[in-house]
């Protein structure tokens, strides 16, 4: 059942129709159930090399975008919508994708306020911060 939030990610993209395909990157059979449940696109899942805990989502988004490229498909945008985003909703995505566009920007990142210091919410090890 935990997995079901997935479905509301999928819900705001689909109906945002900002998207010519919303698919979902992942290496679990029972998150591509649920994601096709909700018409979600699943060309290829997520290799081995992207789905352990050290994988980033630049890591996913590029093996994604490889994907399609060897399938001769190429995108001008792209989003990345995580799913444990139960409050994103198509007006949100569709709000965002215009100020990107309205900014000629390269990106956009959502961001709200840190309930304390940033600093007590990053754990430094001596190669990173995590």
């Amino acid at each position: 059942m935990g997995n079901l939030i997935i479905a509301y990610s999928i819900h705001a993209a689909i109906a945002s129709r900002l998207f010519d395909k919303v698919m979902v990157s992942t290496d679990c059979e029972d998150i591509v159930a649920i994601s096709k449940e909700y018409d979600a696109s699943m060309p290829f899942m997520r290799s081995s090399k992207t789905s352990d805990d050290f994988s980033t989502t630049a890591d996913v988004l590029f093996e994604v975008l490889d994907n399609y490229s060897n399938q001769g498909k190429t995108f001008l945008w792209i989003c990345c919508i995580y799913p444990t985003a139960p409050f994103v909703t198509a007006e949100k995505l569709r709000a965002a994708f215009d100020s990107l566009r309205k900014n000629d920007a390269d990106a956009l990142l959502p961001v709200v306020p840190f309930s304390y210091p940033p600093l007590r919410g990053l754990e430094i090890n001596s190669n990173f911060y995590r």
